[in-house]
C-alpha cells in the first residue's frame, strides 16, 4: 500500500487529486505507526505528505507527522529514488531555506532531480525577493527540464522566467516564453 501511494502521489498532485488521497494516507500512516518499513521510507514520507495535505483539523497531530518526515529524510543518504519527494515536502511544508542542504544531499546526481532543486530554489528566491538568483536558478531549472524532456518542470520554470523578462523591458521575449509554456501545458 506505501508503494501503490508513493507512485499516485505525484499524478495525485499534478491532477489536482491530492486532496483525495487524504483519509487513506492518514489511515496507512496511523497503520504503519511511527517508523516506516526498511527500504520504504521515500514510500512512507510520500505517504504522510499525503495526509499532512488535508484540513489541518488536528494542528499538534500534523506537527508530530511534519517532525517524523523531517527525522526520516534527515536519515537517508541520498540520492532519492522518488525525487519529486522533495517537490510533495516542499509545497506541503513551505519553503525552509534551512532544508536546502538535505535536499542538495538527496537529490543526487539525477539531472531531473536537479532541475527540480534549481526550480524550488528559483522559487524560494522569488518569494524572498531576491530576483537575480531566482532567474539564475530558473535558467538552469528549465535547461535541465529540457534536456530530460519534462514538459511539466518547462512550464513551470518559463511563467516566472517570462516575468522577469518582461520586468526588463522585454516583452517579446516574455510573450515568447509564455507561448511556448502553454505549448507544453496543452502537450
Amino acid at each position: 500500500a506505501l508503494r501503490l501511494t508513493a507512485l499516485l502521489s505525484w499524478f495525485w498532485r499534478l491532477r489536482g487529486l491530492h486532496g483525495e488521497q487524504v483519509p487513506a494516507a492518514r489511515a496507512l500512516v496511523a497503520a504503519v505507526g511511527d517508523v516506516p518499513p526498511p527500504g520504504l521510507e521515500e514510500e512512507y514520507v510520500l505517504c504522510a505528505l499525503g495526509a499532512l495535505s488535508g484540513d489541518g483539523a488536528d494542528p499538534a497531530a500534523e506537527e508530530a507527522l511534519h517532525a517524523r518526515v523531517d527525522a526520516v529524510l534527515d536519515s537517508l543518504d541520498g540520492p532519492l529514488r522518488l525525487p519529486y519527494v522533495l517537490v510533495l515536502w516542499s509545497v506541503v511544508a513551505g519553503p525552509r531555506p534551512e532544508a536546502n542542504a538535505r535536499a542538495l544531499r538527496l537529490a543526487g546526481t539525477d539531472p531531473w532531480a536537479g532541475a527540480l532543486l534549481d526550480m524550488g530554489l528559483g522559487l524560494q528566491a522569488r518569494f524572498a525577493g531576491r530576483p537575480g538568483q531566482a532567474e539564475e536558478a530558473l535558467t538552469r531549472a528549465l535547461a535541465g527540464f529540457r534536456a530530460t524532456g519534462d514538459r511539466w518542470g518547462m512550464a513551470n520554470c518559463l511563467e516566472p522566467l517570462a516575468m522577469y523578462a518582461h520586468a526588463r523591458g522585454d516583452d517579446d521575449g516574455a510573450l515568447a516564453l509564455l507561448a511556448e509554456g502553454l505549448v507544453h501545458v496543452r502537450e
